[in-house]
Order: structure tokens, then sequence, then C-alpha cells
């Protein structure tokens, strides 16, 4: 068989070359969401005694820790736009 890039005259690219630095990505943006999260909660937590009185206010503040959290749960399974993957 000839080589590749006698056929194509390309150089030969390696096709686990771009899934590492799609996966490196991924890891990026999952701990950007992780490190968000944790300063949400903490804001959370830190100012939770100017508002524990008032149980609206509570309530806000775990919807809005749940919402947070599933969006970041839901961002971090989602794939890169433009990639296979279903692909092994």
């Amino acid at each position: 068989f000839p080589d590749t890039e006698e056929v194509t005259g390309s150089n030969p690219v390696s096709p686990t070359r771009n899934t590492a630095r799609s996966g490196e990505v991924g890891v990026m943006r999952n701990l950007l969401l992780a490190v968000a999260f944790f300063v949400l909660f903490a804001g959370v937590v830190v100012s939770y005694p100017s508002f524990a009185d008032n149980d609206l206010a509570v309530l806000g503040a775990v919807a809005a820790l749940l919402i947070a959290g599933l969006v970041a749960i839901i961002l971090s399974g989602r794939g890169q736009p433009g990639r296979n993957n279903d692909a092994p």
C-alpha cells in the first residue's frame, strides 16, 4: 500500500492527536465548571447567616444551587461540538 503522503500529498495525521486535545479541553471545561460551582456554593454558605431567617431566600438559594449543579452536570457530560462522540 502506498504511504498516505504519496496518495494525498499531505503529512499523515494521527487520529488520536485531536482526541487528546479535545479531552484536555473537556477536562479544562469540567474544572472551570467545578470551580464556578464551588465559588457559588461558598458564597451561599458565607452569606447564609444574613438570610437564614427568610424562608423564601433560603428556598431561592437552594434552588439556585440545585439548578447550577444540574446545569454543570449536563455541560460536563456534553461532547465537543462537531465531534463524533459515538466513536470508540
